[in-house]
């Protein structure tokens, strides 16, 4: 379960950059439902980096998370826990980043007018989606420790 954990947050980290690179290439800012403005055309690839993500992708900082966490949650015992109940977390924390942003939700609803666009989000949310389930199981069903 834990090998298959790492791979769902390789894929995830793998996704991200790839949506990242459309959303830079097409000048696809953010517009989080949280956030009085959208970001600016012209800074779309700084927005990923130091700011609140792009219209398909997550921040940097969030994929850079995902990586340490997915190595963490590869070693043995309480690390391993810890980090699949992190990955768990940043999963369900990519589902809600994702719906909130109107870029995303547009996407979703004209389905035939960016295929690919459409494509990377709803890999995006079943990646995040399957973040969540299986941290949360490899989190709960890892043997936990005894000290005497």
């Amino acid at each position: 379960m834990r090998k298959f954990l790492v791979l769902l947050a390789v894929a995830w980290v793998a996704t991200t950059l790839g949506s990242a690179s459309v959303a830079v290439e097409r000048k696809l800012t953010h517009d989080l439902a949280f956030l009085d403005a959208a970001g600016a055309s012209n800074r779309v690839s700084e927005d990923w980096i130091y700011g609140w993500g792009t219209g398909l992708a997550a921040p940097l900082g969030a994929v850079a998370l995902v990586a340490v966490l997915a190595v963490l949650s590869s070693m043995d015992h309480a690390p391993g826990r810890f980090g699949a109940f992190l990955l768990a977390v940043t999963g369900g924390l990519s589902l809600a980043y994702t719906l909130s942003n109107q870029v995303t939700e547009e996407r979703l609803r004209s389905t035939g007018a960016q295929p690919l666009e459409t494509g990377l989000v709803v890999a995006t949310l079943a990646l995040a989606a399957l973040l969540v389930l299986v941290g949360f199981t490899t989190w709960l069903t890892a043997p936990r420790e005894r000290y005497s």
